[in-house]
């Protein structure tokens, strides 16, 4: 859960009375400012050395030796796909979906009709899970599948029906507005105070409590703007100070990348050499270690650090006071995770810490969606959750599209069912209307595929479909740029977003403007008509060495070859699943009016998942 890249806004003047905060008690931790400060000095090794205690799991030591040399993989889930219920008014978990225990729930049928009517609308999976409120849950849910209804409605019953206690419940999600709409959506229920927040808003809130209470100060503010600081120690290093502002957000992004896959300094080059991992400004290791510790040490003396650094902190904080710890573990009893299939290991790190010997665990994530993998979002830990966490109390699948037609669904499904990793991702069925085709455009070049784009648009506003229904998705900010002044010139009204800031829960849409988004930046929303640019090798799937006229941002990570395709199919598949009624799959033939530029060719995405539709017709003929 990647939240740190994907918000732009700094998390650091969120409210501390809503981010799983403990109230100001009596307990005397004494004073520690040498422990704080040792702690702060932590990060300059991104917390991660031997000796402070946060490397113990081995992740990047014991599993990288020998043949071994490679990110997590995901592993086979053996999700249990549950059997619809007749009755799912008076339903009782399935057994074969409850591996721990069979969960008795008719102490939970409260008379009051305002509780029972919290779970009105679900379907009998999503009331499964909603009714499984202790011990720990997995629930994989696919695009369109309602998982942001079934656990806004599973914190709402167990907060009404008095099983958990609002103040002791906190419900993590991907961006400060998600979190907020949660907020709103549990309120029209009925339910208040819950802590609702992202990971690094809510251990930067813990961090700052915290830090008075041991160190009797303030702690350190969050800065969201890392440029300067990454750009003096760039200077003092290389001693040159012209660079891109591509290339100074570069180096931010290696040592983000660092801090959240754990990486301590002594083992950085034998890591990225390991994994073949490029570095930024074809950098040498020891010369990436100098930048990042200059880094660190120009924010420590403008007493500030990164988002990465409030979850370094905290987890120090954690071993170091074990009282405490357990004083802000009162207000986590119960814990829900969102988009689990984007957490680092970093965050893995501080959940665990958070629930301590607690079981009262919810994690919710699609692997198909796992589309960080280059910042060091890991579908590792939802994949193994039933093991990690075993016996588990439930592990179900959502896998009823309620979004997509028929057609997209199908799209969609074939676009997962040519991956190496295809049997851990969900099979999406839906009893949508079919809706029209998926349509592939071809035009000559860029420049006639953008105004063919964007005079496609017109013809449909022209035709009543509302501008704001209609959304363009590009692989590259850099190709959302291009097609923005494209359709400015043709008259339409713009809203373009290149970060997943504006994300929330009710697929919220700025009025009469045209989106255009980043495909990464559209997660979590939906829109009638999508038209996804660009579907030829080397955009889709990215590669910059042959999408050289596109953009020059830094993107693979240094991943296997075939891990960095089988993350670029799951991008394509979440821009697919962003519609709901048709889906444009457009490509010029080449960049240039003028015939200069390298002839393209389809996506293999396109073609695999065409191919694999037209056949699927022709069998059921």
């Amino acid at each position: 859960m990647i939240d740190s890249i994907r918000e732009n806004d700094s998390e650091a003047n969120d409210g501390e009375a809503n981010n799983g905060e403990v109230n100001d008690g009596s307990t005397d931790y004494g004073s520690h400012n040498d422990a704080i400060d040792d702690t702060h000095h932590a990060i300059s090794n991104f917390g991660t050395a031997q000796s402070d205690g946060l490397n113990h799991d081995g992740l990047y030591r014991d599993d990288l030796n020998g043949d071994n040399l490679r990110y997590h993989a995901p592993q086979k889930s053996g999700l249990q796909r549950i059997a619809p219920q007749q009755d799912s008014s008076q339903q009782v978990i399935p057994q074969n979906a409850v591996l721990g225990q069979r969960v008795n729930l008719e102490h939970r049928n409260s008379s009051d009709e305002r509780v029972q009517r919290i779970l009105n609308g679900l379907d009998d999976n999503q009331r499964t899970a909603a009714l499984a409120l202790s011990g720990p849950v997995r629930i994989v849910a696919g695009a369109g599948s309602g998982k942001t209804r079934t656990i806004t409605r599973r914190i709402a019953y167990a907060c009404a029906s008095k099983e958990w206690n609002p103040d002791a419940t906190l419900a993590v999600t991907y961006t400060n507005k998600a979190a907020n709409e949660m907020k709103n959506r549990l309120a029209t229920l009925g339910v208040y105070d819950v802590h609702t927040s992202t990971f690094h808003s809510a251990a930067y809130s813990q961090l700052r409590r915290a830090w008075r209470i041991l160190a009797h100060q303030d702690s350190p503010e969050i800065s969201s703007d890392m440029d300067v600081y990454a750009h003096a120690a760039l200077t003092h290093v290389l001693q040159y100070s012209d660079y891109t502002d591509a290339e100074v957000r570069d180096i931010i992004q290696e040592i983000s990348w660092m801090k959240v896959n754990l990486i301590a300094y002594e083992d950085y080059e034998r890591i990225v050499n390991a994994i073949k991992h490029p570095l930024p400004l074809d950098l040498e290791p020891e010369q990436m270690m100098k930048i990042a510790r200059d880094f660190e040490a120009e924010k420590r003396l403008h007493n500030v650090i990164d988002f990465d650094d409030s979850l370094l902190l905290l987890s120090h904080i954690y071993e170091l006071y074990p009282e405490l710890a357990e004083d802000f573990r009162q207000k986590m009893r119960h814990i829900t995770i969102d988009e689990y299939q984007d957490v680092s290991a970093l965050q893995h790190r501080v959940l665990t810490q958070w629930l301590g010997r607690n079981r009262d665990i919810c994690v919710v994530g699609d692997p198909a969606q796992t589309i960080y993998s280059y910042a060091g979002a890991s579908s590792y830990y939802l994949m193994n959750f039933a093991q990690e966490f075993a016996p588990v109390s439930l592990d179900i699948e959502l896998n009823h599209d309620y979004r997509s037609s028929g057609h997209i669904v199908d799209y969609a499904n074939a676009v997962l069912e040519n991956s190496v990793n295809s049997a851990e991702y969900i099979h999406l069925e839906t009893d949508n209307d079919a809706g029209p085709q998926v349509h592939i455009a071809k035009f000559g070049h860029d420049d006639e595929e953008f105004a063919g784009i964007a005079s496609r648009i017109h013809w449909h506003i022209q035709r009543g479909t509302k501008i704001n229904d209609i959304a363009i998705l590009t692989r590259t900010r850099a190709r959302a740029r291009d097609i923005a002044r494209i359709c400015r010139g043709q008259g339409l009204t713009v809203n373009l977003k290149l970060d997943n800031d504006s994300v929330v829960l009710s697929g919220e849409k700025d009025e009469d403007s045209l989106t255009i988004s980043t495909i990464h930046a559209s997660k979590g929303l939906e829109w009638d008509m999508v038209f996804i640019p660009d579907c030829f090798e080397g955009n889709i799937p990215f590669n910059p060495n042959i999408a050289t006229d596109l953009s020059s941002e830094r993107d693979e990570e240094g991943m296997e070859y075939q891990e960095h395709i089988e993350e670029e199919r799951r991008i394509f598949y979440v821009a697919l699943t962003r519609g709901i009624r048709q889906v444009y799959l457009c490509l010029a033939d080449r960049a240039f009016e003028n015939g200069y530029g390298s002839a393209r060719t389809v996506s293999r995405f396109v073609r695999e998942a065409h191919n694999a539709v037209r056949r699927a017709k022709r069998h059921s003929a």
